[in-house]
């Protein structure tokens, strides 16, 4: 399990979701006037991906220790590759390392960015289909695999004994070694009282 490289592919997802939702609605404005299945489906992936990013953080800095949490809250505001970094926060993609990393074909146009857009929805100006497929295949496949790997690790953490079981096994051995220590001198010494 690792919390920080799933919280990085988590934000991923959610500026992914944000973006699409974003080319969706404006479509749907300019084309009809009400909100379609589709930016639905998309802001219902959004929140969830946002629930889960948030338990994600959650757990990332509730794992570290007191040293790492001491270095991160004297920070200041540091820009590391794109990347940035805001006191207690953990590090935040910008949207060009986002569509970096899952080659959206629909990417926010600008200079640089590359060529025209083949589909005519993208040429309308409405979400692409096969960006929002891919997204919501990898996303679906990001959560199966988060949840496999948490069954698994959660099972191996149960199976095995726990530390403190382990110490309050030691501590119930001294006690009753001591127990049995003292039942022997007590009966030593009724014996040799008992000679005399």
């Amino acid at each position: 399990i690792a919390l920080k490289r799933w919280y990085r592919n988590m934000q991923t997802y959610v500026a992914s979701f944000a973006y699409l939702r974003r080319q969706q609605i404006r479509w749907d404005q300019r084309s009809i006037t009400r909100e379609s299945s589709t930016a639905r489906e998309l802001r219902e992936l959004l929140l969830s991906s946002r629930r889960i990013l948030c338990e994600l953080e959650t757990a990332v800095n509730q794992t570290q220790s007191p040293r790492q949490k001491q270095r991160r809250s004297g920070a200041a505001v540091t820009a590391v590759g794109g990347t940035t970094m805001l006191g207690q926060q953990l590090p935040q993609i910008s949207r060009l390392e986002m569509n970096k990393r899952l080659k959206l074909r629909s990417k926010t146009s600008g200079p640089g960015m590359g060529g025209a857009a083949s589909s005519a929805s993208m040429a309308a100006g409405e979400a692409d289909s096969i960006d929002m497929r891919f997204v919501k295949h990898h996303y679906y496949d990001f959560l199966r695999t988060m949840y496999q790997l948490l069954r698994r690790d959660g099972k191996r953490v149960r199976s095995r004994p726990r530390k403190h079981h382990k110490k309050q096994q030691r501590s119930q051995k001294k006690l009753i070694q001591q127990q049995q220590q003292l039942a022997d001198q007590l009966e030593q010494r009724w014996r040799s009282s008992t000679l005399n």
